[in-house]
């Protein structure tokens, strides 16, 4: 299956993050963009671990909750569920 990728605006929205904290994961590693686009495998990752990913960003469970159903409806999105 061809791998499916998606602009940083896309995957800013997907993730209910900013841009910039998506520039700063790119500093920081943990997420490398393609031509300047995003593998949606690799937010899918990012995804899986989402109390993780609150951890790491500092913030609370009510925003942990955001980050999962945001999940959720990105997989609706691309028709994984």
């Amino acid at each position: 299956m061809d791998e499916q990728f998606v602009s940083i605006g896309k995957a800013a929205k997907m993730l209910g993050m900013s841009i910039d904290g998506l520039r700063k994961w790119e500093r920081e590693g943990r997420l490398i963009p393609v031509r300047r686009r995003y593998r949606v495998a690799d937010l899918r990752a990012l995804m899986q671990d989402a109390p993780g990913v609150a951890r790491s960003m500092s913030i609370n469970s009510n925003h942990a909750n955001r980050i999962h159903n945001i999940w959720y409806r990105f997989q609706k999105l691309w028709n994984i569920l």
